[in-house]
C-alpha cells in the first residue's frame, strides 16, 4: 500500500464524529437490525502488555482469535501510512471483536453462499456512501518452534483485502494494479464479484519469537457496494494443523470382539503407534504397550491414515495416545465386563454438509448423551451417510471429531452419498472386512461383521448392488460366528437402505429389488431385527414374515424393521402419501433421533429418543423377547 494524504481530516473529521454522536446512521437510520455506535474498550482494559498476549500455539479455534478493528470514519482518517501494520503501533483505541466480520446494507445479515458475519460492521459514512476500507490487527506470542515450517492461513473477503505479518505484507486478492493511492480508497479488480474465499501459506520464519502481528486492511469496491466482508477462518503452523488434523481424526473403531479395539487418524507420513496403559497408571507412559500402526491413503501433503489393531483387551479402563510426528492428548476407553448384557447406540444418517456448521453436530452429541445418561455405551452403530458429499474430506473430519468416538468405538456402514469416493475408507475402520463386496468406497466398502455379548452383527454396504455377494458373506459370516464363539442368542443386521421405511423413498424400484433380494437370506440365517436409515423419517415395521406384515403379531413372528430418521437434524423428508400396511409406528414430525439398544440373553430394547428445541423425549419403545 502506498503512502498517501489524509481521506478525511481538520473540520470534516469533526463534523463526522459529531454525526455519530448525534446517532446518524445514513442508510442504517431506519432501524432493525442496523448497528448503533459501538462504545469504546476502558483504558484499562484495551491494550494487554506482551506477556499477556495469547500464544498463537493456542489460536487454532477461530473464537481464540480476538481481532482489534476500527470502521470509526475518524480513527480511518489517521491511518496516514503502513506504521499500523507495525507491532508496536497503538490500537488501545479500537474495538474488539472475533469470529466473521462484515454487513449487508448496513445491518447484520447473511450475505451470499451463506456468509454470515458475527460482528456488525459500520458499513456507511454519514453521506450515505460506503466507507472505503477497514482494519484490523491480531496481537499474539511465538515461541522459536512455530517459526519452523510454514504458517497456514485461509480468508474470506468482500470486496479487496491485504494480509501482513509484523508489516511485512504476505497476501492479497481482488487488489487492483498498483494497489491503493491513498491507504483509505475504494476499488477491487472483480466488481461486484461473488465472496473472495482463499487459502495461503506463509514462511514461518516471518514470525518473531515473543511479540507478533497480523494485520489486515479490507476494501470496498466502490461508493455504493450492498455488502462488506472478512473472515480469518484459518490459521496455524504446520506443527498445529498437524496437531488438529491428529486430534480430529483420531477415531475408535468396535473391534471384531470386545477383546480388540481398532484405532485410526490421520497425520504425518513416516511412521505412527498407538501408546495404551491400563488408566489408573496413567499419565506415565513408561511401561506402555506400543503398538505399531499400518500406513494408507497417503497424500501428496505428507499425510496419511493410519490404522491399529489392540488385541488381547482384558475388562477395564485404559488411557491411550496415538503418535506420528508428535504425540496425541491423552484418551481413554472402559472394556466392559458383558455377562449382565450391554448397550449401544444406533443413529441414522447424520449427513453433515457443511464443516463450519458445529450445530449439527451438537445435537448428535445431545442426544447420545442423553440416550445413555451416565452409562458408556459398548460402541455406536452409525447406519451411512454420515457425509452429505463424498469428495469432501472436511465432512468426514467434523463427524469423527466428536470426543464421543473417541473413548466409543464406532461401527459405520457405507451409505449412497459415500459410496463413490474413498473417503469413508480414509476415516473409518472396520473388522471381518469382506473383500468380495468392497466397492469404490475404498478397502473398508465393504460387509463386515462383529460380535458382542451373545450378539452376531452383521453391516453392509447395500449401496453395492452384488446381491449374490452379499448372501455369500451373511451365510460365511453367521458360520465364522459359530465357530468362534457359538451359537449367536441374537442376530441384528445392520444397512443404509431401508426395506421397510414410512418416507419418500418407500416404493422406490431400488428398495423393492433389495426388500426381494435380502429379506430370503435374513429369514435364512435367523436375523431378529434390522436397522436401517436413507429415508429421514423413523418408522417401526410389525414383525415380517418374508416380506409380509405379521399385523399386531409378537415379535418372533418375523423380523422388526427399524428406520432411523436424522440424528443431526441436517435432513427430513415427509412421510409416504398413502398408508403401508407393514408400519406398525411411524414418525414425520422432523425431530432429530437416536435409539438406544440395551441386550440382554432374554430381551432386547430398542428406546428411540427425539430432540426437539433442545427437550427430549421417548418417541419409541419396543421389547423383542
Amino acid at each position: 500500500m502506498k503512502t498517501g494524504k489524509k481521506l478525511l481530516c481538520g473540520g470534516l473529521a469533526f463534523l463526522l464524529m459529531a454525526s455519530w454522536m448525534l446517532g446518524c446512521s445514513a442508510k442504517g437510520e431506519s432501524g432493525g437490525d442496523a448497528l448503533p455506535p459501538q462504545e469504546e474498550p476502558a483504558a484499562e482494559e484495551r491494550l494487554p502488555a506482551a506477556e499477556d498476549l495469547p500464544r498463537l500455539a493456542e489460536m487454532l479455534e477461530e473464537d481464540q482469535r480476538v481481532w482489534r478493528y476500527t470502521d470509526d470514519p475518524v480513527r480511518l482518517a489517521e491511518i496516514t501510512d503502513d506504521s499500523w501494520t507495525q507491532a508496536d503501533f497503538d490500537d488501545s483505541g479500537w474495538l474488539e471483536g472475533a469470529g466473521a466480520f462484515g454487513a449487508k446494507d448496513g445491518r447484520l445479515r447473511e450475505l451470499d453462499d451463506d456468509y454470515e458475519p458475527d460482528v456488525c460492521l459500520r458499513q456507511y459514512l454519514p453521506d450515505g456512501n460506503n466507507i472505503p476500507a477497514f482494519y484490523f490487527r491480531l496481537r499474539f506470542t511465538a515461541e522459536e518452534e512455530d517459526r519452523q515450517g510454514k504458517l497456514s492461513m485461509r480468508v474470506a473477503y468482500d470486496d479487496a483485502v491485504i494480509v501482513y505479518l509484523n508489516g511485512e505484507q504476505v497476501f492479497s486478492a481482488n487488489v487492483p494494479e498498483g494497489g491503493y493511492d491513498r491507504p483509505n480508497a475504494y476499488g477491487s479488480t472483480d466488481v461486484r464479484g461473488a465472496l473472495g474465499d482463499a487459502a495461503f501459506q506463509v514462511d514461518g520464519t516471518l514470525l518473531r519469537k515473543g511479540e507478533n502481528v497480523l494485520a489486515v486492511e479490507l476494501h470496498q469496491d466502490d461508493e455504493t457496494s450492498s455488502d462488506i466482508f472478512f473472515r480469518m477462518p484459518e490459521l496455524a503452523t504446520e506443527a498445529m494443523a498437524l496437531a488438529a488434523l491428529r486430534e480430529d481424526t483420531l477415531c475408535l473403531g468396535a473391534g471384531a470382539d470386545a477383546s480388540q479395539m481398532l484405532v485410526t487418524w490421520q497425520g504425518q507420513s513416516g511412521g505412527g503407534s498407538v501408546e495404551l496403559t491400563p488408566w489408573s497408571q496413567s499419565p506415565d507412559w513408561a511401561g506402555a504397550t506400543v503398538v505399531q500402526a499400518q500406513a494408507v491413503y497417503e497424500q501428496s501433503d505428507g499425510t496419511c491414515t493410519y490404522r491399529a489393531v489392540l488385541d488381547g483387551l482384558e475388562p477395564g479402563e485404559y488411557a491411550y495416545r496415538v503418535t506420528d510426528s508428535a504425540p496425541s492428548a491423552l484418551h481413554r476407553f472402559a472394556v466392559e465386563e458383558e455377562q449382565d448384557g450391554f448397550s449401544f447406540l444406533c443413529n441414522g444418517d447424520a449427513q453433515l454438509g457443511d464443516d463450519d456448521d458445529r450445530e449439527p453436530m451438537e445435537t448428535y452429541e445431545g442426544l447420545a448423551a442423553w440416550a445413555m445418561g451416565d452409562q458408556t455405551p459398548a460402541f455406536v452403530l452409525s447406519l451411512g451417510d454420515q457425509s452429505d458429499d463424498e469428495d469432501e474430506p472436511d465432512l468426514f473430519r467434523r463427524f469423527v471429531s466428536t470426543p464421543l468416538l473417541k473413548t466409543v468405538p464406532l461401527a459405520a456402514v457405507v451409505g449412497n452419498h459415500e459410496d463413490e469416493s474413498e473417503q469413508f475408507s480414509r476415516f473409518f475402520f472396520l473388522p471381518n472386512m469382506d473383500e468380495a463386496t468392497v466397492d469404490a468406497a475404498g478397502d473398508m466398502s465393504g460387509d463386515y461383521w462383529f460380535f458382542r455379548g451373545g450378539v452376531l452383527f452383521l453391516c453392509m454396504n447395500s449401496s453395492n448392488s452384488d446381491a449374490d455377494g452379499h448372501g455369500q458373506f451373511l451365510r460365511q459370516a453367521v458360520e465364522d460366528c459359530r465357530e468362534r464363539y457359538g451359537e449367536p442368542r441374537w442376530t441384528v443386521a445392520a444397512l443404509h437402505y431401508s426395506l421397510f421405511s414410512a418416507g419418500d423413498h418407500a416404493a422406490d424400484d431400488s428398495i423393492l429389488r433389495r426388500r426381494e433380494e435380502y429379506t430370503e437370506v435374513f429369514d435364512e440365517i435367523g436375523v431378529d431385527v434390522v436397522f436401517a436409515g436413507h429415508d429421514h423419517t423413523f418408522a417401526r415395521s410389525w414383525p415380517i414374515d418374508g416380506t409380509e406384515p405379521v399385523i399386531g403379531g409378537a415379535p418372533e413372528d418375523g423380523i422388526v424393521y427399524f428406520t432411523l430418521t436424522s440424528s443431526t437434524g441436517t435432513k427430513f423428508y415427509e412421510l409416504y402419501g398413502e398408508e403401508l400396511d407393514y408400519v406398525a409406528v411411524c414418525d414425520g414430525s422432523e425431530r432429530p433421533c437416536m435409539s438406544r439398544v440395551d441386550v440382554t440373553d432374554e430381551t432386547m430394547t430398542v428406546t428411540t429418543y427425539c430432540e426437539d428445541g433442545g427437550q427430549y423425549e421417548v418417541l419409541d419403545e419396543y421389547v423383542i423377547r
